[in-house]
């Protein structure tokens, strides 16, 4: 569970849509969700959190690790991709200016295989779902991540968020956790 030190204020975002969970983030822990969302990789965040470290030095990449999972534990997200979900659907997340569909839209095929990887799910798990072999998932996700010009899943969902292609009820693994309780 992350700590919020002194001089380190929370972030709050809006109630999910689903589980009604208020989500908050220290400032150090939504620039890292921040990033994420923008396509870093982990070596980006690496300089994010320690100017100049050594991204050879295992206990650097650690501790980057870490911070990142410490993140996606706070948001209650599987995966980096529904973490970014999760900061968009809540509000923590800022949308992008300027982001346009692409010059041949976005298929709603596209929609529903980005949704169910922003739930958190695997390649596999959306195959099985979508009835579809991994591999055409993984080609429609690749296909996407060109046509948004998107580093990535995370930064896919945000761009998808941004131009209102990816609906703000999906499916949503909160939904089962708020179930569960």
């Amino acid at each position: 569970m992350t700590t919020a030190y002194p001089g380190q204020i929370a972030v709050r975002g809006l109630p999910c849509p689903d589980c009604h969970t208020t989500h908050a983030l220290t400032r150090g822990e939504l620039a890292i969700l921040d990033n994420l969302a923008r396509g870093a990789t982990t070596d980006d965040i690496g300089r994010l959190l320690n100017p100049g470290h050594d991204p050879d030095s295992l206990t650097s990449s650690n501790r980057i690790y870490r911070a990142i999972n410490d993140v996606l534990h706070v948001l209650g997200a599987k995966t980096r991709v529904h973490a970014v979900d999760i900061g968009c659907r809540t509000q923590l997340l800022t949308m992008p200016s300027g982001v346009r569909p692409p010059v041949d839209g976005v298929t709603a095929q596209q929609v529903r295989t980005a949704a169910l990887l922003a739930s958190g799910l695997t390649y596999q798990e959306i195959a099985e779902q979508l009835g579809v072999p991994d591999r055409t998932v993984r080609s429609r996700l690749n296909r996407l991540y060109a046509d948004l010009g998107a580093a990535g899943g995370p930064h896919a969902v945000w761009s998808l968020h941004a131009i209102g292609a990816l609906p703000a009820h999906h499916p949503c693994s909160c939904r089962s956790r708020a179930a569960r309780r």
